[in-house]
């Protein structure tokens, strides 16, 4: 189950195992332990991507400038000019995630929030 908790990919986890995925599927439905160690495989690789998004989204990552459709080069070295790119949906992504993850551990449903906006203060 390891190249599944890797790559989350069933396909290439059966191949290497020597089974067709049909098979894979199969044994998982015959197998109380083989299911199991499946999802603690499949949560293992959702761990790995989560990981990967949180630091994209708070370390970021490096992306070559590119100008008039060209890699930018350093003139000294050749090497691509990079720059920090950070990404706000993965951070959005994952602070909704681990709200709603909180909300059904606590057991709490969807809250709403009401906002009043008036311009006299003493109306509120």
């Amino acid at each position: 189950m390891s190249v599944l908790s890797e790559t989350g990919n069933i396909s290439e986890a059966a191949r290497c195992v020597g089974l067709s995925r049909s098979s894979f599927y199969k044994l998982r439905s015959e197998d109380d332990e083989f299911q199991r160690l499946w999802r603690l495989a499949q949560e293992a690789s959702i761990d790995l991507l989560e990981e990967e998004a949180r630091k994209r989204a708070t370390d970021g990552y490096d992306e070559p400038v590119v100008y008039g459709g060209k890699v930018v080069t350093d003139p000294l070295s050749g090497k691509p000019i990079l720059k920090k790119k950070y990404s706000d949906a993965l951070l959005i992504y994952l602070l909704r995630s681990s709200r709603e993850k909180k909300d059904k551990e606590y057991g709490h449903g969807a809250s709403e929030i009401t906002v009043v906006i008036s311009a006299d203060e003493g109306e509120l």
